[in-house]
Order: structure tokens, then C-alpha cells, then sequence
């Protein structure tokens, strides 16, 4: 960072779909994880795993609203995780936010590939504009069309699931941000103290999800 400088701007909708074109047009990395339609297909599943073993620390208990809904994402899943593959599949930075992209006076840089694995584009797409305001399926397929006239495949605008591709990508992308949320409270964090708040913002994500993908 020292090297690039300090940002000359923040960056806007059109450096993001510009980036992300020339991101899902890279050749993926074998080393990464794969996140294809069976994997994404289990993540209610392994949610739901998370929380049996957060319960069984005597976590996490009065949440059967959680539980519940889970299972009924989990029932509706294998019909909304169909598209996976459908391009752009491939990189996923997966933390891709304005503020992992460096606008500098030499150009941008993409920062932050910590967490990168092999997936669906539209996760990347979906995950612009932040998860702490509501989603709004509009505004992202303004930003799906920008992509698109960057260079982006016109796959990215393709129904999937039975669903809108903005609506199909900002559901499966709350999901899987509650999955590892859950995750994150067993394996990361481990801190009771933590609880409240995670579930909080599952309860929330959850409950976007039932109503993006239709469940």
C-alpha cells in the first residue's frame, strides 16, 4: 500500500464492473476452493450443522427461528442453486467492495484476495454495494448492465433458479455470508461474548433470503 500511494479516489459502480470484468476474464487458480451448484446447493445444510455444534456448547439457543429457516431454505435449494455455472463462473474475490479497489494515479489495483475461491461471478457482483442496507434487486441490475457494456458476459443477466440473476446473486450471496458467519462464531472468533450480534445479522440476512429466492 505504502508503494501505491494513497487512493486519489474512491471507487464508483463503473471502476467495479470494469474490475470485475477483467477479474472473471482471468485464468482460475487450482488451488482454490470450488463453490459449484452442489456446494452452494449445501449451504443452508452446513449452516445448519453450525448450529447444532454451537448448541451443543450451550450457544446459540434460543434460536428455532433460525433453525427453522434454514430448513426451509434448505428444502427450496437444490431448484434455486441451478445457474451456478452459468458464466461468469470462475474467480471470486469474495470481499469485493469499493474499498478493495485502489484507484491510484498509476490505475487501480484489486486488493485483498484473502478469502478468493472458485464460483459464480455474481457473488463477486452481488457483494459491491455492502450488506448492511437492505438489497435492493434494482440497483444491482443497473450494475449487472454496466458490467455487461464493460465486457462482462451477457450470461450475467440470464435467469437462474427460476429467478432474476440479481435476485438469484443477492440471495445466494446472503447465504452464503450467513454460512460462514455461523462459521466463523465456531472456528474464528469462538467468543460467546460475540453471539448476540452474529445472530443478529443472521436473523437479517435470513430473512432477505426467503424473500430473494422465493422460498
Amino acid at each position: 500500500l505504502e508503494d501505491l500511494g494513497a487512493p486519489i479516489r474512491e471507487a464508483d459502480d463503473l471502476d467495479g464492473a470494469a474490475a470485475a470484468v477483467i477479474l472473471h476474464g482471468t485464468r482460475t487458480a487450482s488451488a482454490l476452493p470450488v463453490l459449484d451448484q452442489e456446494r452452494l446447493r449445501t449451504l443452508p445444510s452446513r449452516a445448519l450443522e453450525h448450529l447444532g455444534q454451537l448448541r451443543k456448547a450451550d450457544r446459540w439457543q434460543d434460536t428455532d427461528d433460525v433453525e427453522d429457516t434454514l430448513d426451509r431454505i434448505a428444502q427450496a435449494a437444490e431448484t434455486r442453486s441451478a445457474g451456478t455455472t452459468v458464466a461468469p463462473f470462475g474467480w471470486v474475490h469474495s470481499e469485493f467492495h469499493p474499498t478493495s479497489l485502489h484507484i491510484g494515479r498509476h490505475g487501480w489495483r484489486l486488493l485483498d484476495f484473502a478469502r478468493a475461491f472458485t464460483g459464480p461471478g455474481l457473488l463477486d457482483l452481488a457483494s459491491w454495494h455492502g450488506t448492511l442496507d437492505t438489497p435492493d434487486p434494482v440497483r444491482l441490475r443497473v450494475f449487472l448492465d454496466t458490467y455487461v457494456t464493460e465486457g462482462g458476459t451477457p450470461d450475467a443477466l440470464a435467469e437462474r433458479g427460476g429467478l432474476p440473476a440479481e435476485k438469484w446473486a443477492l440471495g445466494w450471496h446472503r447465504m452464503w455470508a450467513v454460512e460462514w458467519f455461523m462459521e466463523q462464531s465456531i472456528r474464528w472468533i469462538n467468543d460467546p461474548a460475540t453471539d448476540p450480534a452474529y445472530i443478529k445479522a443472521v436473523r437479517r440476512h435470513l430473512t432477505d433470503v426467503l424473500h430473494l429466492l422465493e422460498v
